[in-house]
């Protein structure tokens, strides 16, 4: 699924689209995320940043829904080039087979917490028996390529 959100400012009783612009740095929009997941719309806890693949890829953030599924974020400070779709199939192909043991070494790693305490402290629940039964791909840019 596909959407595009939009930035509106108000200003007294008029509300005006805020034009859409390239970020100069892809790595203060990971930090905006990391601080606050809600920006994007989704309710996620980050688990993993730059997390490598074994065939040298880097996600940019790994995270996990309210049902405990993965959700991969590729982060693209401007438009998106094409190359960015295979990109994802590669980290997808990956994070399907990701279990709790390996998702927990993730989040050891970045955080030096569980995953579990991570689930917790940004859902107010435990985190399910059975993790990453689906995954999802998701492009975070200011534009996509047609």
């Amino acid at each position: 699924m596909s959407f595009e959100m939009a930035l509106w400012q108000i200003t007294g009783q008029n509300l005006m689209e805020v034009p859409a612009a390239n970020l100069d740095n892809e790595q203060r929009l990971e930090d905006w995320i990391v601080a606050d997941p809600s920006i994007l719309g989704m309710d996620i806890a980050i688990v993993g940043r730059q997390v490598q693949t074994p065939f040298r890829g880097r996600i940019d953030l790994l995270g996990l829904d309210r049902d405990a599924n993965c959700v991969v974020l590729e982060l693209k400070r401007g438009r998106t080039p094409r190359e960015v779709v295979a990109q994802l199939l590669d980290y997808g192909s990956w994070v399907k087979d990701l279990g709790y043991n390996e998702l927990d070494q993730i989040a050891q790693r970045w955080t030096q917490k569980s995953v579990a305490t991570i689930f917790q402290n940004v859902f107010g629940d435990n985190i399910p028996e059975t993790v990453n039964e689906s995954h999802n791909l998701v492009v975070v840019a200011s534009g996509l390529d047609d």
